[in-house]
């Protein structure tokens, strides 16, 4: 599923715009994120209901969502075939063969990057200082919803931009998943100014601010949008599909 709607952007050059919009535009499930930290529907404690309450509100008041993106025309749309993604003359994503064939035929390529800022990680390693291991695993939780949730809405934003030129996009891929080496991450943030959107790589790939994410999205006419088969993916410490997972389960129950 993605968000609907356009958000206000920025155009940085032809093809790099900056996007922006308040962490309270974030739809947050409390029990998905409650079934993220390993409680079924409906079985978290009213005193732990009522910390995560507080959680959520003080992390959307310190979240400072920064997201941006870049339109990339191919010269060469991807065939579907083999492993890699050739973005550029220069620069080419060995993305694996299951994101290489839902870029099929891509007119255009989106890689975007996305971040609710670094207040979040000081609040976290705040809590883990203090030694609040509760606290700091739910501000954790509450976070990584949080970012989820506001790459969701710049997703909307994406395909809406697409159909205003008549194109589908497809879901978003993110180095580290599906196959792709989370090493890619370089070439990927090579594509964007220095430090856009406030984020910053360490030499192993990983982002900071934490709460970050980054990926790549495909714009086209023989584009479709195929929903994430979380059964397939390898990634030991997934909170997307913790998330996932907990809602479908919500969502069984009320059927």
């Amino acid at each position: 599923m993605i968000a609907s709607g356009l958000l206000p952007e920025r155009a940085l050059s032809d093809t790099l715009f900056s996007v922006s919009f308040p962490a309270t535009l974030i739809h947050l499930d409390r029990d998905a994120i409650a079934g993220s930290m390993g409680y079924e529907h409906g079985a978290m404690p009213e005193h732990f209901r009522d910390l995560l309450h507080d959680a959520v509100n003080q992390a959307l008041a310190i979240s400072d969502v920064q997201a941006g993106y870049r339109l990339i025309a191919p010269a060469v749309p991807p065939s579907g075939k083999g492993h890699h993604i050739r973005i550029d003359s220069t620069t080419g994503f060995d993305t694996g063969p299951r994101i290489t064939s839902l870029m099929k035929g891509a007119s255009l390529l989106c890689c975007f990057a996305l971040t609710i800022g670094p207040a979040i990680d000081n609040w976290i390693h705040e809590l883990s200082y203090e030694q609040d291991y509760t606290g700091c695993y739910m501000a954790n939780a509450v976070a990584s919803a949080i970012a989820e949730g506001a790459v969701e809405l710049l997703h909307g934003h994406i395909r809406a931009i697409a159909e205003k030129q008549s194109l589908s996009v497809s879901n978003r891929y993110s180095p580290g998943y599906c196959d792709w080496s989370v090493i890619d991450q370089h070439k990927l943030f090579g594509l964007f100014p220095k430090r856009f959107c406030g984020i910053s790589l360490t030499e192993s790939a990983l982002m900071i601010p934490i709460k970050s994410v980054s990926g790549i999205i495909a714009m086209g006419n023989p584009i479709r949008f195929v929903e994430h088969n979380c059964d397939s993916c390898r990634h030991p410490n997934c909170s997307y599909r913790e998330i996932r997972k907990a809602q479908a389960q919500r969502h069984a129950t009320a059927v």
